[in-house]
């Protein structure tokens, strides 16, 4: 069997194609869109429901606000000690119709 070749960087390769790829390749961040798009909920909700820890909801959080796919209801620097509700930030139909489109040749 040949090893597939591994690429790391696509050149001119769509923001939103990007985003969609950090998702898609991550069934964890895909289950925490999929229930904040039903409804807010907190990160310790999140990772009681999901059965994970809470720092790693954390982490797959921060990866998901920063590709602009859920907000906070706080800033980044006024989080210390409070729960943070995250919502879906309705960009995700863009961004995935956006990869499709690329994937496609569209």
């Amino acid at each position: 069997m040949h090893d597939m070749p591994h690429l790391t960087s696509i050149e001119n390769q769509p923001e939103e194609v990007r985003a969609a790829i950090d998702v898609i390749g991550n069934q964890a961040r895909t289950e925490i869109l999929r229930r904040l798009s039903l409804e807010s909920l907190t990160a310790p909700d999140l990772a009681k429901s999901l059965d994970v820890s809470r720092f790693s909801i954390l982490r797959h959080l921060a990866t998901l606000e920063n590709l602009g796919l859920v907000t906070a209801d706080r800033p980044i620097g006024a989080r210390k000690g409070v729960t943070v509700h995250c919502t879906d930030a309705k960009r995700i139909s863009q961004v995935g119709a956006r990869w499709m489109a690329y994937a496609t040749g569209k």
